[in-house]
């Protein structure tokens, strides 16, 4: 998915009347630095590493080392692969002090990530950091994609399709009956045995050829 496309989903969620709220917050909240590896606000400051579809998550007071502090850290998912719009919502455990925690990241997707962090003892010194990550498709995806698009737009190009393919298949094995029956008829056997050999060659084939035309 490129950047207008992205564009264009987060506009057709905008005008949902379930999604636009949240998806409202969470774009109003989003880090001005969005697409820098490393936020710093206050007494706080997070790094990101990407490596494929992996993240990692890491952070670190500014202030000593005896300073407490808790973090929270809630992930929001939209997938363009479904209908489904906002998926649901995560939350990492509680964590207290420096740390870091690695999440994976599915094909096709963005997430909304919202660092929560407080100091111990006094709920009023908190600061927010949101941030998003898009993770696009793989050139193989995006052609697997673009043909579900196809085939969900135009099921009748498919079912053509698969009429072709089957009459294609029925032709060859046709051809295959037509040239062993002559065959045996050439092995000048008595009627009997020639019969006989004829009904297990059908037989046979067609055992051959039932995986093929399903």
């Amino acid at each position: 998915m490129n950047d207008q496309e992205f564009q264009e989903k987060v506009e057709e969620l905008r005008n949902d009347p379930v999604i636009a709220p949240l998806l409202q917050k969470l774009l109003a909240k989003t880090h001005k630095n969005i697409f820098s590896p490393e936020f710093c606000e206050r007494w706080i400051k997070v790094g990101l590493q990407r490596d494929g579809n992996e993240i990692k998550i890491q952070w670190e007071t500014t202030k000593s080392e005896e300073f407490l502090y808790s973090i929270l850290i809630s992930v929001t998912e939209i997938g363009y692969l479904s209908s489904e719009g906002l998926g649901a919502q995560r939350r990492f455990p509680v964590h207290q002090g420096d740390g870091y925690v690695i999440g994976q990241l599915e094909e096709g997707c963005a997430y909304y990530f919202l660092l929560h962090f407080w100091a111990d003892g006094n709920t009023n010194d908190s600061i927010e950091i949101t941030f998003h990550l898009q993770v696009p498709l793989s050139a193989d995806n995006r052609r697997l994609l673009a043909k579900a698009n196809h085939l969900e737009t135009h099921p009748e190009d498919e079912i053509t399709r698969r009429a072709e393919s089957y009459l294609n298949k029925r032709d060859r094995i046709d051809t295959v009956l037509a040239a062993g029956i002559a065959r045996i008829k050439n092995k000048n056997l008595s009627s009997d045995e020639e019969e006989r050999r004829i009904e297990d060659f059908k037989e046979d084939l067609k055992w051959m050829t039932e995986d093929i035309l399903k």
